[in-house]
């Protein structure tokens, strides 16, 4: 398996411009312009995904979109992928605004016309978000181990953090061991222990797996004056 996670591009919320603050901040306009800089890499990188995941907040779907678009996606919408805090006292989009507003998304059968954020103010606790990163490590693991999938997850930057920390095997270190700027790209390999490895794999491991850390918050795609 081979693991693609980005962080949407820069939200009004990033710029400082939520005066009221939104709970669910869009992109900006140059939010959308790392977006749309994100699918042109992509495409021409030759990506194609066996499986795209999305979180719920319009600002990783406006990040998704126009990769969905020009690799012709059906991404899956999962809420197990939203920031740290979720939405606080808010419920999110709901599955008809979702689909309305971003047409060949699936979202999953917890979306619903009541929105998708239903937990409160517990998940802002480190426990509650690496408990939830750990629930999607282990996901990926039981549906794409041993399968060669290409995966892509557009996320956030402190849940990405804490996933990457999780798949590696760390211990929790709060919201930015692994900081990802706007639309930064980490890619992480899940590889048989012998393909990789000079010696055989110790005896205690489970699972002969190499877990590999290709390389994190790639923005070179983005010129640097349009970085955030």
């Amino acid at each position: 398996m081979k693991l693609y996670l980005i962080r949407h591009g820069q939200s009004t919320h990033n710029a400082n411009l939520d005066i009221p603050h939104n709970p669910d901040p869009p992109l900006t306009e140059l939010g959308q312009i790392q977006a749309q800089a994100t699918a042109t890499y992509l495409k021409t990188q030759g990506l194609k995904p066996d499986a795209t995941y999305i979180s719920p907040q319009t600002r990783a779907l406006q990040t998704a979109y126009p990769t969905v678009s020009r690799l012709g996606l059906h991404p899956i919408v999962l809420p197990d992928i939203c920031e740290t805090g979720g939405l606080r006292e808010h419920t999110g989009l709901t599955r008809s605004q979702i689909e309305e507003q971003f047409p060949g998304v699936i979202p999953v059968p917890a979306i619903t016309e009541k929105g998708w954020w239903h937990r409160g103010l517990a998940d802002e606790e480190e426990r509650a978000f690496y408990a939830r990163a750990e629930s999607m490590r282990q996901y990926l693991m039981d549906t794409y181990l041993g399968t060669g999938a290409i995966v892509l997850l557009v996320t956030h930057g402190r849940f990405g953090s804490a996933l990457v920390t999780t798949i590696l095997g760390l211990t929790p270190a709060g919201y930015s061991r692994y900081p990802f700027d706007n639309c930064g790209i980490t890619r992480i390999d899940f590889d048989p222990h012998e393909e990789v490895a000079y010696g055989p794999p110790p005896a205690d491991l489970s699972v002969p797996l190499a877990v590999r850390l290709r390389f994190h918050n790639d923005v070179s795609h983005i010129p640097p004056e349009l970085r955030s």
